[in-house]
């Protein structure tokens, strides 16, 4: 009683070579650094405070959607506080610029460290959490540390509404 032994299964295809970048690719990066060389122009050109004020806070907010991008869509992980990190940069910035007369070339890499040095300090004690957990880590964190939290003012209330009185529809 012998087993008898399974058939060859067929042999695979081969699958065409995947092209590393294609044509279609290196023209739409083309055109992209096209276009964004002509908006720099334009904004030069026009010398316009407005849209360059546009254009600028654009960009920055351009950056914090790039940065929000890598940690949740390639680390997968759900940062609740990541706004907390742009702030401390944006209020490191303004406090060197304001009130210390620093230059902006000196602010931006300034703003960018302490940006990264109170990240590092959050990602040491969350740098093993996955899912859930690094969500609440990162909100409790930030709420802790980044002015008291998301808690609501407490209700005030008018003197006329703490004299008024509710009566039910149809009663006077």
């Amino acid at each position: 009683m012998g087993v008898a032994p399974a058939p060859n299964p067929a042999p695979l295809e081969e699958a065409a070579p995947i092209r590393e970048s294609s044509l279609l690719g290196r023209r739409l990066n083309a055109v992209l650094l096209l276009a964004l060389a002509l908006l720099v122009a334009g904004l030069i050109a026009f010398k316009s405070s407005y849209f360059n004020q546009v254009a600028i806070t654009t960009m920055i907010f351009v950056i914090l959607a790039a940065s929000l991008n890598l940690i949740t869509g390639s680390a997968g992980l759900l940062s609740l506080g990541h706004a907390a990190f742009f702030g401390v940069g944006a209020y490191t910035a303004a406090l060197l610029s304001t009130k210390f007369g620093w230059p902006f070339w000196l602010t931006l890499p300034a703003s960018g460290a302490a940006a990264a040095l109170v990240g590092a300090v959050v990602a040491v004690p969350t740098m093993r959490l996955t899912s859930i957990y690094f969500a609440v880590a990162t909100l409790g964190i930030v709420s802790k540390y980044a002015g008291g939290g998301f808690a609501a003012p407490p209700a005030r209330r008018s003197p006329a509404a703490a004299d008024a009185t509710i009566t039910p529809r149809g009663e006077t």
